[in-house]
């Protein structure tokens, strides 16, 4: 743990100091409070949120950010008014999960096209690219396999080139806890727990544990 642990911050250190690097060179001069200062502007960011279940995530970030220079805030309202600000841009940063279907279609279109940057719950970012508006018909019209396969890797390259996120967390595992008269296929489908669809009741199983009081 100690190695890791050490790791990690050697880590971070690094990187806050690639970051201070790339400030200065963007000509941001940290003032007296910490807070850099470029043209007359301080350089702020504000979060928008809506409920304290990120707090977790969203202050240590916040926290982060001041080591180098830029004055965040959390700025958490209730649902009503961040809607409303969600629909009309009014925020720096938001929390937002990109969940998709596993084979890409024309619902990339909600998250990633110019033509839903207005007026969309997915595009958040108010992404407007002729690059991506251009390879998103290739990966939807796609026939074949290997043809949807390449026009992705593409589109993928160049939204990830955007830096319009920053992850916070990955789990490539479900945690389920069940008894042991549920038993399901040793071999599950890929992102998929199945619990309601594939498991099935073992009587002989539950009955034991109801005669030992297990359950009920």
């Amino acid at each position: 743990q100690g190695v890791a642990m050490g790791a990690g911050v050697m880590a971070a250190r690094a990187i806050i100091r690639e970051a201070n690097a790339l400030l200065d060179e963007a000509g941001g001069i940290t003032g007296e409070d910490g807070i850099r200062v470029k043209d007359g502007q301080r350089l702020t960011l504000d979060m928008l949120e809506f409920s304290p279940a990120f707090d977790r995530i969203v202050n240590p970030y916040i926290e982060n950010l001041a080591l180098i220079g830029v004055a965040a805030t959390l700025d958490r309202v209730d649902m009503s008014q961040y809607v409303e600000r969600e629909r009309s841009g009014d925020y720096d940063m938001t929390n937002h999960g990109f969940a998709m279907s596993l084979e890409p279609g024309s619902g990339l279109k909600q998250w990633f096209d110019s033509s839903t940057a207005d007026d969309s719950s997915r595009n958040l970012m108010r992404l407007r690219s002729d690059a991506v508006d251009r390879l998103l018909p290739l990966v939807i019209d796609a026939q074949e396999l290997d043809e949807m396969t390449t026009a992705t890797k593409a589109l993928d390259r160049v939204l990830r080139s955007m830096r319009f996120w920053v992850p916070q967390w990955f789990k490539p595992v479900d945690t389920v806890a069940y008894y042991t008269y549920l038993p399901h296929p040793e071999e599950m489908p890929p992102y998929a727990t199945g619990e309601i669809d594939f498991w099935w009741a073992d009587i002989a199983e539950a009955d034991a544990l109801r005669a030992a009081g297990a359950i009920r």
